[in-house]
């Protein structure tokens, strides 16, 4: 089809109200004339012909100065009886209702200003603004699609486009937006920036550093750009040369709460709690709606066990900004925490739309469980680490009786513990085919304490064990270490999780107070390789850690329980050996650090989880050693 004849399929699909229909054929004119203005001059002449017919523009002008005030939308409601068909007025409707953050009728309104006035690109980027704020983020997408159709090169469409693809994590197409950015702008430096922040944002450092260098080639004195040299040191864990690039931006910039903010951060990862609470102060000082930096005063105030106060700082950071999902999803994460189930776990939903939290949403039409209901199968998904997917499998079995039917995926590692104790369930692996016609609704493991665990006493019903292991396996176990009656103890002393392994994460000598126990036979529950950390130990303190060498502890483990079902009990820090021993029900002494490395889902009383009364939680009560809890320990197990 010649030119002539699209631009007349424009028209004629305009004319019959087929608007997704006439910007697909534009969108097509350009794929196949990309030199040609002939679509351009169509389009402007089009919004020309509204502006025209509108006695009222003039007005519409001026009364986007006022968009702010109260009268506002009573004003425009009268303006638009004037002129019912006039879009422009729609569309300011819509703008003011997105301005006092009342997403339902923004949305409303900008839809009528584009099915009256479709060819106005700015309708389609208010769109979709209204769409994020209702979480809506694919539509939002397609909204600026539609506007890059209008207007292919325009900056700041583009770069929406690029920002909704970060909000949905495709960052191949966020990515391949910017590249194409700095092609058509090479000298914007904002657009550098950002991307370069987006990068580092995912730990794509080697990225972010080859178009920093490149920045730096031209603006070698620009501050902001020291400042994303700092992350990028923070991102590689040399925390110290990067609070010393923070420091030497702030002597540039010595009123500016972002490096405030920065430097709380580096000093948090320091471990210098205090100087970082008064960087974090200092920043709010200077910027009263940081609310990062009030994120941040909260996450250190929790380990002081001042759950309240840290709640409360969350709470103006997302009063500050209410799309601060990170903000909302620590506020969950304190909240159950503290034991405010309900609460805690509708905040906890917005994990999902933080830009650190990587899984992804399964690729499913049908929809999210909300009420359970016997006539239907659910299947539920996991969404994170081994450990998290045991604590939550202490629900299976009563969610199955909600249910018709519960189909449960997670690491196939895990089926072969959890699959001998729940013969009503199926249970698949990941990676394995399952399509929307096998289930009625699906539910993401982190979703499901939101049905069934609200309150405290609920956590009562668990049963355990709710995991088994091999019992030819765990005989054959106690059989090689348990001679003589010497009493087997499992251990673990290290964390494989990437963010936290060093704050979890214990030295083995520091445990030698235990380890000096004669009626102990020790045996290693360790993930990786320790037969260094054995040797040293055994050479220099003549203590003997077993190691089951027909046991894989990574890649079995169901081997892996069966050895923790043979021990007597086991001391562990907090990580998977933790979960398996919980939900075994076997007595551990669960040892955890100050700061960071203490997860919500340990909260104690009485030293005792809400997940795992097996559990025997140990903490440590200051940021310099591990003597609170090993002292501790060591006067517990004089007793057993």
């Amino acid at each position: 089809m010649n030119l002539e004849n699209l631009l007349k399929k424009v028209q004629l699909s305009l004319n019959r109200k087929e608007l997704t229909n006439a910007l697909n054929c534009i969108a097509e004119i350009r794929e196949k004339y990309p030199l040609n203005k002939r679509i351009d001059e169509f389009i402007n002449s089009n919004k020309k012909k509204h502006i025209d017919q509108s006695k009222l523009f003039h007005e519409i002008i001026n009364l986007q100065k006022e968009i702010r005030n109260n009268d506002f939308a009573s004003k425009l409601l009268e303006l638009i009886k004037l002129e019912p068909h006039n879009g422009y007025l729609y569309g300011l409707l819509g703008d003011y209702y997105g301005s006092i953050l009342n997403f339902k009728k923004a949305k409303l309104y900008q839809e009528k200003a584009i099915s009256l006035c479709p060819f106005e690109e700015v309708f389609y980027i208010n769109l979709s603004k209204s769409l994020s704020g209702l979480k809506l983020y694919k539509q939002s997408l397609e909204a600026l699609k539609l506007s890059k159709i209008l207007k292919p090169k325009e900056l700041e469409t583009n770069l929406l486009i690029a920002r909704a693809h970060i909000r949905l994590f495709n960052y191949k197409s966020a990515f391949k937006v910017y590249n194409e950015l700095l092609l058509n702008y090479p000298n914007n430096l904002e657009i550098s920036i950002e991307f370069c922040r987006h990068l580092l944002d995912i730990k794509e450092t080697n990225n972010a550093i080859k178009i920093l260098d490149q920045i730096n080639s031209r603006q070698d004195d620009y501050n902001e750009i020291r400042i994303l040299y700092g992350l990028v040191k923070l991102n590689q864990n040399n925390v110290k040369e990067a609070k010393g690039i923070f420091l030497d931006a702030l002597r540039l910039e010595k009123n500016s709460s972002d490096i405030y903010t920065l430097i709380g951060l580096a000093d948090e990862k320091l471990g210098n709690y205090f100087d970082a609470i008064k960087n974090h102060k200092k920043a709010i000082n200077l910027d009263p709606n940081n609310f990062n930096a009030y994120k941040n005063l909260a996450v250190i105030t929790s380990f002081y066990d001042k759950t309240e106060e840290a709640i409360n700082y969350l709470k103006k950071s997302i009063e500050i900004n209410p799309q601060f999902y990170e903000g909302i999803y620590y506020l969950g994460q304190l909240q159950l925490y503290s034991r405010s189930f309900e609460l805690g776990w509708k905040n906890f939903e917005s994990r999902w739309d933080c830009k650190d939290y990587h899984q992804k949403k399964i690729n499913t039409k049908k929809k999210q469980l909300i009420e359970l209901n016997k006539k239907i199968t659910l299947f539920t998904w996991s969404e994170q680490g081994i450990g998290d997917q045991i604590m939550y499998g202490s629900m299976f079995s009563e969610l199955s009786t909600h249910v018709g039917k519960l189909i449960v995926k997670l690491d196939k590692r895990l089926i072969p513990i959890f699959k001998d104790l729940h013969s009503d369930i199926t249970f698949i692996g990941k990676g394995d085919k399952l399509f929307d016609d096998d289930f009625d609704h699906h539910l993401p493991f982190g979703s499901i304490g939101s049905l069934i665990r609200n309150h405290e006493i609920d956590f009562r019903r668990n049963k355990y064990p709710y995991i088994s292991g091999d019992k030819n396996v765990t005989s054959k176990i106690t059989k090689k270490y348990k001679k003589n009656g010497e009493i087997l103890v499992g251990m673990s002393w290290s964390s494989s999780k990437a963010m936290l392994s060093q704050e979890k994460s214990i030295d083995l000598e520091k445990l030698l107070p235990i380890l000096n126990f004669k009626n102990f036979n020790f045996i290693d529950l360790e993930y990786k390789d320790t037969a260094e950390e054995r040797k040293l130990i055994f050479r220099n303190y003549g203590v003997k850690i077993h190691k089951e060498e027909s046991i894989n502890n990574f890649s079995d483990i169901i081997g892996l329980t069966s050895i923790i079902d043979a021990c007597d009990f086991v001391i562990t820090c907090s990580n998977v050996n933790a979960h398996i021993c919980g939900a075994l029900n076997k007595k551990t002494f669960l040892l955890l650090p100050f700061g960071r490395g203490r997860l919500w889902n340990w909260n104690k009383k009485n030293e005792k989880s809400f997940w795992y009364p097996s559990i025997n939680i140990l903490q440590n009560n200051n940021e310099e050693s591990w003597d609170y809890p090993i002292k501790t320990l060591k006067e517990r197990l004089k007793n057993e």
